[in-house]
Parts: C-alpha cells; structure tokens; sequence
C-alpha cells in the first residue's frame, strides 16, 4: 500500500498505454499496466506552500516590530542630563562634573564656610540663615571641620579663621566663584547660590542666605 507505483492491469495483449512493462515467461510474453502514485508529490507541494506561507507571517511579524522598535527608539525625547557641582578638596576648586574645563578656586574661609553651609542645609532644611543673627553654632562647627581636613591634605593653613566674621565678604566670594560655573545651569544655581539680599537697610537683613531644595545628586564633595 506504501508502493509508489500500484498494477493497473496484466494482460497478455500489448497497448499503447504508457508505463507498459514487458515480462517474458515459458515462451509467454506478459505485459503489466503500472500506474504511478504521485499523490505524495501533492502534498509534499502543499506542506512547502505552508511552511513558506508561515514563515513570510512571522517574519513580517518580527520585521513590523523591529521597525516600531526604531521607530519608538528616535522618537523617545533624550533627556537633559543636569551636571552636578564638585567641590574638590585637593585643589580647592569648584567645577562641574565632566566640564572641568571652567574652575574657580577658593580660599579656605570661604570654601569651608561654602561647604559647611551645604552640609547644613542638608542636615536642617526648615531653618533659615539671616545675616541680622549668629552663625548657628551647628555651621561653624562643620566649617571648622572642613578647616581642620584642609590641614590634614597638606594645604598650607595659617590661624584658624573666625567664620562668624566678615560674613558678607565670604558669601560675596563664593557667590563670585559660582557665577562662571554655574551660569549656563539655572537649575542647579537656584539651590546651590547663595541668595542675594534684596532692598536696604534692615529689610535686606531679614533674607536668608542659606540653600534650599538640595538633593544629594546636586553636588560631590571630594576630599571629604
């Protein structure tokens, strides 16, 4: 039943019809009808058309995807990253991460008052610092520290400064290291600049000079 061929008839009269086998036996001349199975070849045709025709679905499935990928992938706005302000205490230098090419330094007083008040206002943000009070006793205390660490890199370091002194002077210098580096980062200068007194007289007293809104991914102190 497997045969790829199958016996149409056996006769001993010879025809015309094609796939006519000769058979000699006895003196006897046999002829034998073959018919040829092809229905194999049908579907053997058919199962390709199939495979042929599923493989065209799931390639144009997996290219239509690979084009909404793409697609997707330009149209995704980059988003800007904002660079963040380092403090490092080897050099006494302020820059922005991966543009160190715009450096201002500092000196001693002013870069660890600058670095106690960033600590600070970490440490307390509802507390405001106004310039007609002390020096919170909690600030002196983290610039003295930073002072001390200055020492310890090998920075030449003369009498400990008085850090409740000449206070507008200090903020006047770190405010004027910042202003090169941070001007083309409003983001990061709206907490990380000290704010300017506004008015005169008492008014312009009652301000506070410390930093709001800081987040740890907003400065790197090096050094530390």
């Amino acid at each position: 039943m497997s045969a790829r061929v199958k016996v149409k008839s056996i006769s001993t009269v010879q025809s015309s019809e094609p796939h006519l086998y000769e058979l000699n036996a006895n003196y006897k001349t046999i002829y034998l009808l073959l018919s040829p199975d092809v229905s194999h070849v049908k579907y053997t045709y058919m199962i390709v058309f199939l495979l042929t025709f599923f493989n065209a679905l799931i390639y144009r499935k997996v290219f239509s995807k690979h084009i909404e990928n793409r697609a997707m992938y330009k149209a995704a706005p980059i988003e800007d990253v904002e660079p963040k302000l380092v403090i490092d205490l080897y050099s006494k230098s302020l820059f922005l991460d991966g543009k160190n090419d715009a450096q201002s330094q500092l000196a001693n007083k002013p870069l660890c008052f600058y670095l106690a008040m960033i600590e600070f206002s970490n440490d307390y943000p509802d507390i405001n610092l106004h310039l007609n009070k002390d020096v919170p006793s909690e600030l002196l205390s983290i610039a003295e520290k930073y002072f001390h660490r200055l020492s310890v890199l090998g920075h030449t370091v003369r009498k400990r400064p008085n850090f409740s002194n000449s206070l507008e002077k200090t903020l006047s210098e770190v405010r004027a290291a910042l202003d090169e580096i941070l001007r083309d980062s409003p983001k990061l200068k709206a907490k990380l600049y000290p704010p300017k007194a506004h008015g005169e007289g008492s008014r312009s007293k009652l301000h506070s000079y410390g930093l709001k809104g800081l987040s740890a991914s907003d400065y790197e102190i090096r050094g530390k």
